[in-house]
């Protein structure tokens, strides 16, 4: 069998348009070989005047259970990112888990079609690959964590009572912290007031 057309394309849409504009398809028997949730448009997209046939090749159905341990490590927030590369995989992830038991759910989708899925869910990805494929897929996760790690800063710290504690939620880039460095003492009889003295210790930093 010979490929005679194989465009770096990365939706079924794109494909038609680009097959029908370069090809011209007229008066052929096409034969289309597709999964079982596939849609029409390629068959509809094709039928005007040529004679196409569809044949589903293989189907999708829903797994009968699912590791307990890794559903375990996914609502105790012990994984790093869950990578959906199709709407039936974030779908079937759906019958196993309740997405309202976790909070910030960390997604990455391989392409616009499977992200539309999963915000369809209530969910919005970290990540949508720029090309759908396993190449893209990588290229985007690798360019996430280089992103990360550029913001990645130091947390504001604080000392009371002879103790170090961390504020919340707070850091500072690590080009301010090389220029700022801060350190305060605070004791139980020096300030009544301690929101306001960490206050005035985060104007100093930020």
């Amino acid at each position: 069998m010979k490929r005679f057309f194989a465009p770096k394309v990365s939706s079924y849409l794109s494909f038609l348009k680009l097959f029908i504009t370069k090809e011209d398809p007229k008066n052929n028997k096409i034969l289309l070989t597709l999964g079982n949730l596939a849609d029409d448009s390629l068959l509809r997209g094709l039928s005007g005047e040529n004679e196409v046939c569809r044949i589903n090749v293989y189907e999708t159905i829903i797994p009968e259970n699912a590791d307990t341990g890794i559903l375990e490590a996914i609502k105790n927030n012990q994984y790093d990112l869950i990578v959906f590369t199709s709407p039936s995989t974030f779908h079937n992830f759906c019958t196993f888990i309740d997405l309202r038991s976790i909070s910030n759910i960390k997604v990455v989708s391989i392409g616009d079609i499977t992200t539309k899925a999963i915000l369809s869910g209530g969910i919005e990805a970290l990540i949508t690959a720029k090309k759908s494929n396993s190449t893209g897929l990588c290229e985007s996760i690798i360019e996430y964590y280089n992103i990360q790690k550029s913001k990645a800063g130091y947390k504001v710290h604080y000392k009371k009572n002879g103790k170090i504690h961390t504020i919340p939620g707070v850091s500072v880039s690590k080009e301010k912290a090389r220029k700022r460095i801060a350190a305060i003492e605070i004791s139980k009889h020096a300030h009544e007031n301690f929101d306001q003295v960490v206050n005035n210790l985060l104007k100093i930093l930020l």
